[in-house]
């Protein structure tokens, strides 16, 4: 297959020790603008913790990214499927009538050749029933195998009756929160056909990753012993919210606000870029400028983390579930997250604060909280580190593999 890269993961001693070859699971990652997130990690650790001889991990990536590589090194499958990709998109985006069987048929029988070729048993999207409804979900009616995905975005219906119509027909959904699992039933989904499967984090694996001292990561980023650092990880875009975060820090009173020093952690997408500007614009005439830094795309996200004293995060659009939460939780952090979507079901008022995004305010009365009261963040801190075990992704590898012998048997 042109332009998809492909790693083979060997197999015949499985199929020695158990008297069958393990059941091939294709994941797909179908995320092409550039960025990585929280989907990709937990595609990565659900790919490296299932259970090997009973599943066998196929993973797609759209594009090139750091996990594939990891993955590669862990001796798991990889396909990319980045040029064919672009010669798709090309396609749709000339719109020109001879085009049309090509942009749409031809996509189906691409993936239909995979399937065969690569003895895949069961498609999993990671994304969300939006993405793979126009190929993959066809294909894996011709070849005659399920085809499930998980829900961790939109899940507003689609607007084209087509795709609406594809966008029900997955045979089962996992929906990454009960907020999700309320829209993927508004959207036309029965409860017999989803299961809530929370994503998860490698807690002890993300632990590992911190591998600096606190010391030498605030040294390194000019921070003093005395400052309270927030750090906030999320590409920067307009619905992850930082702009939320500038007009609360605009609000505190100037003697918590020199106590403190809010570190933004990702990257911008070209079409992110005025918002990115717009964000430094604030920075400069409000006068932000040795509260805020900027830190772009990071490969050290643990050991920045584990350098703060709390976690912020305050997206205007409900999080489907907010990996970015559990992530600071597994590393003790007390967390000031928004009161919608998935950090609502995750932060109790034990182990954090929830916010009302459409009140900068409350989010600075938070932070004037936790910056002025150093025992509150001990006491949220300890026991996020009790509650995060309930987001381990041990757990999710379980629900996530019940619902693949639920279709494959025994």
């Amino acid at each position: 297959m042109p332009n998809a890269v492909h790693e083979a993961h060997q197999t015949p001693t499985l199929v020695a020790a158990t008297g069958r070859r393990p059941r091939r699971i294709l994941i797909l990652e179908a995320n092409e603008d550039g960025t990585v997130g929280g989907s990709h990690q937990t595609l990565h650790d659900l790919a490296v913790g299932m259970d090997r001889p009973r599943f066998e991990p196929v993973i797609v990536f759209y594009q090139e990214n750091v996990f594939a590589s990891r993955l590669r090194e862990r001796g798991v499958e990889v396909h990319v499927f980045d040029g064919m990709r672009r010669h798709e998109r090309a396609l749709h985006q000339r719109g020109r009538l001879i085009d049309l069987p090509a942009a749409y048929l031809g996509p189906i029988a691409r993936r239909v050749r995979f399937l065969r070729d690569h003895r895949i048993d069961l498609i999993h999207v990671n994304n969300s029933p939006k993405v793979g409804g126009d190929d993959w979900l066809p294909a894996s009616r011709i070849v005659g195998i399920p085809c499930i995905a998980n829900a961790v975005g939109d899940a507003r219906g689609e607007q084209h009756p087509v795709k609406r119509w594809l966008f029900r027909r997955f045979d089962h959904v996992m929906p990454c929160s009960r907020y999700l699992a309320d829209a993927m039933r508004r959207a036309g989904y029965e409860s017999k056909r989803m299961d809530l499967v929370y994503p998860g984090v490698d807690i002890e694996g993300f632990r590992a990753r911190a591998s600096r001292s606190r010391e030498d990561v605030r040294i390194e980023l000019g921070i003093g012993p005395d400052v309270i650092l927030a750090s906030m990880v999320g590409n920067i875009r307009e619905w992850k919210g930082q702009h939320v975060v500038l007009s609360a820090l605009e609000r505190l009173a100037p003697t918590v606000r020199d106590k403190l020093h809010v570190m933004f952690i990702g990257a911008a997408t070209p079409a992110d870029e005025p918002f990115r500007r717009g964000l430094e614009a604030t920075v400069e005439r409000a006068g932000l400028e040795r509260t805020v830094s900027f830190l772009g795309a990071r490969l050290d996200v643990p050991d920045l983390v584990n350098a703060a004293d709390l976690a912020i995060h305050a997206s205007v659009k409900p999080e489907p579930f907010g990996l970015v939460v559990v992530e600071a939780m597994a590393l003790g952090k007390p967390v000031i997250g928004a009161s919608t979507g998935g950090p609502a079901e995750v932060l109790t008022t034990e182990c954090g604060i929830t916010h009302d995004v459409q009140d900068p305010g409350e989010l600075a009365r938070a932070l004037t909280r936790l910056v002025s009261d150093p025992a509150e963040r001990a006491r949220l801190g300890a026991n996020a580190l009790i509650r995060v075990e309930e987001f381990s992704v041990r757990r999710t590898i379980e629900g996530t593999e019940r619902v693949y012998q639920r279709f494959l048997g025994d």
